[in-house]
């Protein structure tokens, strides 16, 4: 019997509706911060005077075992949802869409297949899995002193192997032993900083100061602070996966309660303690949820931690 995400959502939100209730009740967390040290992401050094091929290869080679576990249970959900023979079709393709990145994407994943050992289809695959199986929560705000400070919940996993013994999403907690800090250096100097996971050639956190960016393929849409969009103050900015403009799917209200606790914090508490409590907020912190992200303009903080979401804890 193949798995069908869609009955599977459906069925699920049946069979929990009276948890959907994201409201002006939603019990705001206060003393998540400071975060446990015991959960700060190891940090690695990507030298950019290497080549594409050799940059990744320490972080490659600490990392491969976990790499070689997640990537196989992955290959394995997926060839279930889709069928051995589209699944064979994809896997056949995914080496000459991996030769049309542009430089250095394409020669990167080639060097971490090579110090991986594993085929450059399967660490293009693992590559693009991310993009499907996502669900963020980003906050931004500014202080009463005029100061920017962000944080970010990154959430995925949901529908890849719920392990209902233990009730997690399989692939978020082979994600979290691969998930890293990174700095990004050249001729001695960090150009910049991100948290990402082990084989991931792309970006997957980053910050521009004051705004949110909406953009696909050829348009983009820019909401600033001291702007008032969807319950989002004007001193603070709340964007998760659905366009600002958007009211977000009654299944999946992240924004609700963030937004509620940003206001009953107040705009005089702005801080990375408050985006931190809120980002601990269930269900803005849920079983999907990976790291979260801290970042200070005026410091140049930026630091990661793992997230675990102790039941009850909703699945996204």
């Amino acid at each position: 019997m193949k798995f069908c995400p869609l009955l599977f959502l459906l069925v699920f939100v049946i069979l929990n509706r009276d948890c959907f209730t994201a409201s002006e009740e939603s019990v705001c967390e206060e003393s998540a911060y400071p975060p446990d040290n015991k959960d700060l992401i190891p940090l690695y050094v990507v030298n950019l005077d290497l080549s594409p091929l050799q940059r990744w290869a320490p972080l490659i080679i600490d990392k491969r075992h976990m790499l070689h576990k997640l990537v196989d249970d992955v290959k394995e959900l997926l060839e279930s949802l889709a069928g051995e023979k589209i699944f064979t079709t994809l896997m056949k393709n995914l080496d000459s869409l991996a030769a049309t990145l542009p430089y250095p994407y394409y020669e990167e994943i080639v060097g971490i297949a090579g110090y991986s050992n594993l085929p450059p289809s399967v660490i293009t695959l693992y590559n693009v899995f991310y993009e499907v199986f996502t669900l963020c929560t980003s906050i931004l705000a500014q202080d009463p002193d005029g100061n920017i400070v962000h944080g970010r919940n990154l959430d995925t996993g949901v529908f890849l192997g719920w392990d209902k013994k233990n009730k997690t999403w399989k692939v978020a907690e082979l994600l979290h032993p691969l998930t890293v800090h990174l700095q990004f250096k050249k001729e001695g100097k960090v150009i910049f900083e991100s948290t990402s996971f082990a084989g991931y050639v792309g970006i997957l956190t980053a910050v521009r100061k004051g705004c949110i960016i909406t953009r696909d393929r050829d348009h983009s849409d820019l909401l600033n602070l001291w702007t008032t969009a969807n319950g989002s103050g004007s001193w603070y900015l709340v964007q998760t996966n659905y366009d600002h403009w958007k009211q977000p799917p009654f299944f999946d209200d992240r924004r609700t309660p963030a937004n509620w606790c940003m206001v009953e914090g107040g705009a005089t508490n702005a801080s990375l303690r408050l985006i931190y409590n809120v980002l601990s907020t269930k269900p803005v912190l849920n079983k999907e949820t990976i790291y979260t992200t801290l970042m200070s303009a005026k410091s140049g903080e930026f630091s990661s931690w793992l997230r675990y979401c102790p039941d009850p804890c909703w699945p996204w």
